[in-house]
C-alpha cells in the first residue's frame, strides 16, 4: 500500500535497492540510521544548520552537505569517478555507537524497550517514571553502557 507520501516499504527494503541513499535532513534520521545499517552509503543534508548534532562528527563533503546542490554536486563527482573507495556515505566512524550489538536485532531491542514503557504505564507511573522503569530493565539485560538518559550515560 502507498500514497502520495507514504508507503509500506521500510526504509531498509529501499536501501537495499539502491547503490545510495540521500536523507534530507540532520535533525531526525532514524531512516537514514536504518539505511546505513543495513550497509547501504548514506549522504545527509544538513538543512536546518544543527551544529551540536551528533552527526555533525560524520565528514563533512563526504558524508554531510550542508544543500542539495552540494549534495548533487559531490554524487555527481562520485558516479563520474573510477575510485569508489573514497568514504563517500561511509558512517563507520559513528557505525559502533548507533549499533554496538552489530547484530540485525535493533529493531527487536526498540520493540522491546518501547514494549517496557508502556507496561510502565500499565502500572500506573507517569511519563518519567515509566522511562525509568523501562531504562532500568533494558540496562539489567543489555548493560547500562548502553542507557542514555538526556546527555547521559
Amino acid at each position: 500500500q502507498s500514497g502520495r507520501h507514504t508507503t509500506s516499504a521500510t526504509p531498509t527494503l529501499a536501501a537495499l535497492a539502491s547503490d545510495i541513499c540521500i536523507h534530507g535532513h540532520l535533525t531526525s534520521c532514524t531512516a537514514a540510521v536504518e539505511c546505513v545499517l543495513a550497509g547501504v552509503p548514506t549522504l545527509l543534508i544538513d538543512r536546518e544548520g544543527a551544529p551540536e548534532n551528533k552527526l555533525q562528527e560524520l565528514p563533512h563533503g563526504k558524508v554531510v552537505f550542508k544543500n542539495w546542490a552540494e549534495t548533487i554536486e559531490a554524487l555527481r563527482e562520485y558516479c563520474d569517478s573510477t575510485n569508489k573507495g573514497t568514504g563517500f556515505g561511509d558512517w563507520s566512524v559513528l557505525e559502533h555507537e548507533l549499533d554496538p550489538f552489530n547484530d540485525g536485532l535493533g529493531a527487536s531491542r526498540m520493540g522491546g524497550y518501547l514494549h517496557l514503557i508502556v507496561r510502565g504505564f500499565e502500572k500506573g507511573l507517569d511519563r518519567d517514571g515509566a522511562m525509568s522503569y523501562a531504562a532500568e530493565l533494558y540496562s539489567e539485560e543489555w548493560g547500562a553502557d548502553k542507557v542514555v538518559v538526556g546527555n547521559k550515560q
